[in-house]
């Protein structure tokens, strides 16, 4: 696309849109005369736009949506298996800590990266334990339900 069609690149969307005032819709019918470039694009928008407007209309008439919700098998199996996995990384964690700690060839600057690196990864773990915590007590679509 050259700078000139550029400039008419935001005037097509809004024209397909169809809210363009007077004068940008004659400045756009104007350059849309000239320009077959523009021609096929704006009339391939626009077919765009009727079958997506057309979507949108089917689904809010028709569809009866509703959210996926797991079963309450599913959020114990999900919320076990994340307790386990937590577990299991806290655990590699602390043996992996304590033996670098203890082992007496280990660097003092070694060790602070370890306690560093040790910490943020906790942080984190804790970070995304809550959050999940947090996520499965409250309702994701209770706006969509409304």
């Amino acid at each position: 696309m050259t700078a000139e069609h550029e400039r008419y690149e935001a005037l097509m969307m809004a024209a397909v849109d169809g809210v363009l005032d007077e004068q940008q819709q004659r400045r756009w019918q104007r350059h849309l005369a000239s320009c077959a470039a523009c021609q096929q694009e704006y009339n391939d928008f626009r077919h765009i736009k009727q079958v997506t407007d057309a979507m949108t209309t089917r689904i809010r008439c028709h569809a009866d949506i509703q959210p996926p919700r797991l079963s309450a098998f599913g959020r114990g199996w999900l919320g076990g298996s994340m307790l386990l996995l937590a577990v299991g990384v806290l655990l590699l964690l602390a043996v992996g800590v304590w033996a670098v700690w203890h082992d007496p060839s280990t660097l003092q600057a070694e060790r602070l990266g370890l306690l560093l690196l040790g910490g943020g990864g906790l942080g984190l773990l804790l970070y995304v334990l809550r959050a999940r915590w947090r996520a499965g007590t409250r309702d994701r679509y209770q706006e969509i339900d409304q």
